[in-house]
């Protein structure tokens, strides 16, 4: 009865907008064996407004059974109408059969590639809520993009995508893929200092390390066996020394004592052959120690700092001086804190006296 009175009020030529959506979605909402039949027949006219066929869209998902939804669906995903395109990516996959969502995530990865960088992006952002279960489907999809050197208007939202996808440590192969092309490619010509691209893919390296170790730290611990495969696929690589170095301040553990010495033997060692990046290590140790507070104990830092002064290396005294100055101010500058800074300066070498001078347990 419904669906004859409804096929009876969309015949009518006039007939406003809002009315004729609202016609579309109780057919969707109380469908019936003729609903998609009627849908199809609304989804042909000619010059049908583009909120209307918004609104057969809507209705359409509610007919999944119906292979005909699936086709007219399909059409409306390579939609140049931006708002058509768009209109498929706010659908939650709990609100799907479970046998619907994997070809439905299909098409929100294929709106990715939309010759509209608007709707593009907001494909990769809809991906976000499909993420369960579907992690590998969607780091492949953002992976291609951040590969993809032509286009520079969507690659920063696939990464955004690409860090949701691999927060859990599901991907981790597939980034470290990523890490490893980004670094092999060539430079083109044109790309290096240019006027309007320069070192993208080096860009976009970055950017993804940066993404990557500035997680939370309940994350960052998932994500060990990924950060050590990076570091593999970039220690030869001597232009890429930095984004290791956070690599392997990224998955230090400083609540144990050995665990935390042993995460900065690498970077002392880095140090050691290259002097000058010292300065770079204690702001990124500085800024790692202190984003992690809560996790470790200022007595434990201070068992670090006893272990890097036995070590006859400017870069373990460096190291060891910035931990001093973190433990010192959570201990208001005990006793034990402040004779050990008095140790540092007298320290034999020019170098680190005069870095600990620059530490002061109260400002004038």
């Amino acid at each position: 009865m419904l669906t004859s009175m409804l096929s009876e009020l969309l015949n009518r030529e006039k007939l406003k907008i809002t009315v004729r959506k609202e016609a579309i979605r109780l057919l969707g909402a109380y469908k019936s064996n003729d609903s998609m039949t009627l849908l199809v027949r609304e989804y042909e006219k000619p010059n049908t407004h583009k909120d209307v066929i918004i609104a057969i869209g809507h209705a359409a998902r509610q007919c999944l059974d119906d292979e005909r939804s699936w086709t007219m669906l399909s059409t409306m995903a390579s939609s140049s109408e931006r708002d058509i395109a768009r209109s498929l990516l706010n659908q939650q996959p709990s609100r799907l059969p479970l046998e619907s969502r994997p070809r439905y995530l299909r098409w929100i990865t294929g709106i990715a590639g939309h010759a509209d960088p608007i709707v593009a992006r907001e494909a990769f952002r809809s991906m976000i809520s499909w993420l369960n279960g579907n992690e590998e489907v969607i780091a492949t999809c953002a992976s291609s993009t951040l590969l993809d050197f032509q286009d520079s208007t969507r690659w920063k939202a696939a990464l955004d995508t690409l860090i949701a996808a691999c927060s859990e440590g599901k991907t981790d192969e597939q980034v470290i893929e990523v890490c490893r092309q980004l670094a092999a490619t060539e430079t083109v010509d044109e790309w290096n200092a240019g006027n309007e691209r320069d070192l993208p893919e080096r860009q976009r390296l970055l950017a993804l390390i940066d993404k990557l170790t500035s997680l939370p730290l309940t994350e960052r611990k998932m994500l060990g066996p990924l950060y050590a495969g990076i570091i593999t696929c970039l220690n030869s690589d001597e232009t890429m020394k930095l984004a290791v170095i956070r690599l392997h301040l990224a998955m230090t553990d400083w609540s144990k004592v050995d665990l935390a010495i042993g995460g900065l033997d690498p970077v002392i060692g880095i140090v050691n052959r290259q002097p000058y990046v010292l300065d770079f290590v204690n702001r990124q140790v500085s800024r790692v120690v202190n984003a992690s507070k809560g996790y470790w104990k200022p007595e434990d830092l201070l068992q670090m700092v006893d272990q890097l002064n036995a070590r006859p290396h400017m870069a373990a005294f460096g190291i060891g001086l910035c931990l001093l100055k973190i433990a010192g101010e959570a201990l208001l500058w005990n006793e034990d804190c402040t004779d050990l800074l008095r140790v540092y300066r007298t320290h034999e070498q020019e170098a680190v006296r005069l870095m600990a001078l620059d530490i002061w347990t109260t400002l004038e």
